[in-house]
């Protein structure tokens, strides 16, 4: 029953199913038959060993231990998080990303892509500041609303602003002024 349990890969290279009793920084805490042993995980051990888990460990022939892999999650323990404890790279022609709820976190993030579509029912965006640049914006909207507290101002080399009905300025002061030309045009034109 005992060479069920331990694989001899080399003379004095084994491995064995252990039980998680707990993670500690980058250790791992494992319940084996020799008793209670500390193993690092192995960079191939992408999902994070958690308390309960039973995970295979190999013991090298200088006596380290590493978890190779995660067998079976402890009930409790449905969440899988894949860690690495440096940078990770995802490199694949195609990758996709599927589930009915998500939530990224990032210090930084830089999103460098040549064309970007996104379909969205609804969103809502909370920013401090914003700064973008563009060589041509074109925007089709249905209605839109704004709401400035402050300042709203516009720097133009040409604007042009038309409307299908009515165009309405309304403030305690208006003031316009040209260099050369004020031009006022209609059927009827009222001041006052």
């Amino acid at each position: 029953m005992d060479n069920l349990a331990r694989l001899h890969v080399h003379d004095s290279t084994t491995t064995d199913a252990a039980t998680v009793l707990g993670v500690e920084g980058s250790e791992v805490l494992l319940a084996t038959e020799r008793g209670e042993r500390r193993a690092a995980r192995a960079t191939s051990c992408l999902v994070q060993p958690m308390a309960g888990d039973e995970v295979l460990v190999v013991t090298l022939a200088d006596g380290r231990l590493f978890v190779l892999a995660v067998l079976s999650r402890a009930e409790g323990n449905e969440a899988v998080e894949l860690r690495v404890e440096g940078p990770l790279r995802v490199a694949a022609r195609t990758l996709d990303l599927d589930a009915e709820r998500g939530t990224m976190r990032f210090g930084t993030l830089a999103l460098l892509a040549e064309t970007v579509l996104a379909h969205a029912d609804s969103a809502r965006v909370a920013v401090k500041a914003v700064d973008t640049f563009y060589d041509r914006l074109s925007q089709t909207v249905k209605s839109c609303f704004r709401t400035v507290e402050e300042t709203d101002q516009l720097r133009a080399g040409r604007l042009d602003y038309r409307t299908e009905k009515e165009m309405l300025l309304r403030a305690e002061n208006v003031l316009a002024g040209a260099r050369k030309l004020v031009k006022l045009d209609g059927e009827q034109i009222h001041i006052g």
